[in-house]
């Protein structure tokens, strides 16, 4: 939540904490206001935060073409230790304190900021 924050405070940043509820058997849930998978992609930058657990999130935000910003993962994949920060997306520290400056850099260089 806190990682949430330092990115939330960040200008024309739309980044809300989300509580997840009831999740039933076929992945539903009771979550409003979420943006889903497909959405993201038509946004320039992703933010990619760890949860409490495993996500299999971040493969389909690379896949987006879009800049993700994310820390080193902490719950990794097969093909997660191959991923390479400033060549696959823009590493942030652990609790996203430099995530503010990080994006400004980002949205300086918008022509270096790219999938």
């Amino acid at each position: 939540e806190r990682a949430l924050q330092h990115l939330a405070s960040a200008p024309g940043v739309d980044a809300e904490f989300i509580a997840w509820r009831a999740v039933s058997p076929t992945g539903q849930n009771e979550a409003t206001g979420y943006t889903g998978l497909l959405a993201q992609c038509g946004h320039r930058y992703l933010a990619f935060l760890a949860g409490t657990t495993y996500s299999s999130r971040l493969k389909f935000q690379l896949l987006c073409g879009s800049t993700v910003l994310a820390a080193q993962p902490e719950f990794v994949e097969w093909w997660t230790r191959l991923l390479r920060p400033g060549e696959h997306f823009a590493e942030v520290a652990p609790d996203w304190s430099d995530g503010p400056d990080v994006l400004a850099r980002l949205r300086a260089r918008e022509g270096e900021a790219r999938a």
